[in-house]
């Protein structure tokens, strides 16, 4: 059987029943791929899903399949509010929203006006971008990008039901692992989005001053202006067919119906809410900055779940979605696999038209992120196994009758622990005190907090390594480079590498310094501190070659002339 690409084309039937839209352009970009299984069949085209424009994976009421999803290879469809990238991310698929004015659209279905856009998922991050090339999206690749990721916290915080912020870990530590730890941003998106689209307030029903710090109001603002904008557009489409009732299905007439009652100040405001987003949006993602954000609030909830629950999913993917959508930016949506959990999703966008350099980091960064949750999936189920039986991971041994010596030992552990646990938590205090008088700029200050929590728990390598960068600060590098050393025979870390090296340059050890930064390059080769700073060590190595040619030709001179003071000969 020839593997085939289904069409999800999420176009209303204009005329007729079990008709859809011819797809002239399909045939143009569906060869290329050459697809070819081992039988050697070409890549052929094996149905087409009519639905209505507010599918979601966990819905389907509306939905006219002739094509199942493990007979096709590619899915292919526009993309609203949501659409693909929701679909995707409950299947546990790669999807894809192209740039808003990119690849070709001929012969869909498109009920969004500007926010619809080109879509497509693929079980395989290769082909999805093999997609991207047959379709000649914008953006050029160049394999020396150096690439930041913002990483945006506090939706992951805020939206994502995960109380052990799993998915968010796993996204800093991928992208860490990936860019650099110092191309890694923590971003507050919310704050952001609350200052750079003002039109949104519109939007949002209670608009006291204390609403800047709950992300579910600017996000509903921002869901709502993007529905507001949908609305006009279908009812600018198809509003003709409130008077052919014959024409269209009872779903398509609710939807016209309900998007005849938005206002047109309403849409006004949507519109202002896109231009604003763009123009804000741009400019934190320029320079090849990616944002990074989660797709899904939740686990997909069950499709006979009740519909208040299904309702409430929906509202919040599409708030997660709306960024992209309003913006016009390129959205990849990529699988997170943790077995025995359910599918889960993170995105990458990017600026407008770089969708061919978007689609290759993901292709790049999306098995570091699965890696990394599998990991600390891993690791939380140990340490809930641990807890669950008294300290051990496997399953406690049965009692043995207790003797005088027995308990007394026992007791004398249990102190010694209790003793352990407490000045653990007294160093910790004592390293946040010392954070937080660094940030005041009170160095030295700092050092002493520091130094205290190293007293109470000398084992801990983040302590050196924060007091020499407090060291470093106040110019006592050779200090600061001792601590180094202790911090790194517990830890290699790449911040402290860094410290290390900066401290070897401040002492003129420029080899030393060079060799720090060196290896901090072959754990991140994408670490653009340590590029700059090897950078500087050679501009200063040759500013103090310049200055050495340059006294040596004064001395031979001096020399020459019979200049040379005695008195500085001793």
């Amino acid at each position: 059987m020839a593997l085939g690409a289904a069409l999800l084309h999420k176009a209303f039937r204009k005329r007729g029943r079990g008709k859809g839209r011819q797809l002239p352009n399909l045939r143009a970009f569906i060869d290329p791929l050459d697809i070819r299984p081992a039988e050697g069949a070409g890549t052929s085209l094996i149905g087409a899903t009519v639905a209505a424009s507010d599918l979601f994976a966990i819905g389907g009421k509306a939905a006219r399949t002739r094509a199942t999803p493990d007979s096709a290879t590619i899915g292919i469809g526009i993309d609203h509010l949501s659409g693909v990238r929701v679909q995707a991310a409950c299947n546990g698929l790669w999807g894809y929203r192209a740039s808003t004015n990119a690849g070709p659209k001929d012969g869909a279905g498109t009920i969004a006006g500007p926010l619809d856009a080109l879509g497509w998922m693929t079980k395989d991050p290769a082909l999805l971008t093999k997609v991207g090339i047959a379709l000649q999206l914008p953006g050029v690749v160049s394999k020396g990008d150096l690439l930041q990721v913002i990483v945006a916290e506090d939706l992951f915080k805020a939206v994502v039901q995960d109380p052990h912020h799993l998915l968010l870990r796993a996204s800093y530590k991928a992208a860490r692992a990936w860019a650099g730890h110092e191309e890694v941003a923590r971003g507050l998106m919310m704050n952001f989005l609350f200052d750079a689209c003002p039109a949104a307030h519109y939007f949002i029903q209670a608009r006291d001053e204390k609403d800047r710090a709950d992300v579910h109001n600017i996000m509903e603002g921002l869901r709502a202006a993007a529905a507001a904008v949908q609305a006009a557009e279908f009812r600018k489409a198809y509003g003709h067919l409130s008077q052919e009732p014959q024409s269209a299905s009872p779903e398509i007439l609710d939807q016209l119906k309900r998007a005849q009652e938005v206002s047109e100040e309403a849409v006004a405001q949507g519109r202002r809410v896109m231009e604003q987003a763009a123009d804000q949006l741009k400019e934190i993602l320029r320079d090849g900055n990616l944002l990074m954000l989660p797709v899904l609030p939740s686990a997909p909830p069950d499709r006979t779940a009740p519909p208040e629950e299904l309702a409430a999913f929906e509202r919040a993917a599409l708030q997660l979605c709306s960024i992209a959508a309003l913006a016009g930016l390129p959205q990849v949506c990529i699988p997170v696999i943790v077995p025995g959990q359910p599918p889960a999703s993170v995105a990458l966008v990017g600026l407008q038209r770089s969708d061919m350099r978007l689609l290759t980091a993901a292709e790049k960064l999306g098995p570091l992120v699965t890696d990394a949750a599998v990991k600390l999936a891993a690791a939380q189920q140990h340490d809930a196994a641990v807890a669950t039986n008294g300290g051990s991971a496997t399953a406690a041994p049965s009692p043995k009758r207790p003797t005088a010596n027995g308990t007394a030992k026992k007791a004398a552990a249990g102190s010694k622990a209790a003793r352990s646990a407490a000045s653990a938590a007294e160093a910790e205090t004592h390293k946040a005190a010392g954070n937080e008088l660094f940030k005041a700029g009170s160095f030295e200050e700092a050092v002493k907090e520091y130094s205290s929590a190293i007293e109470l728990n000398p084992d801990s390598p983040v302590y050196y390594s924060n007091r020499a960068m407090a060291y470093l600060q106040i110019m006592q590098f050779a200090e600061a480079e001792a601590d180094c050393d202790r911090a790194l025979k517990r830890e290699i870390s790449v911040k402290t590498l860094l410290r290390r090296g900066t401290a070897r340059r401040g002492k003129h050890d420029l080899d030393g310094a060079r060799a720090d930064f060196k290896q901090v390059l072959a754990l991140e080769p994408k670490n653009r501190q340590a590029r700059t700073d090897l950078m500087a060590l050679k501009e200063e190595e040759k500013a103090l070659r310049a200055e050495a040619e340059t006294l040596q030709a004064q001395a031979f001179d001096a020399a020459a002339t019979g200049t040379i003071e005695e008195d500085v000969f001793l």
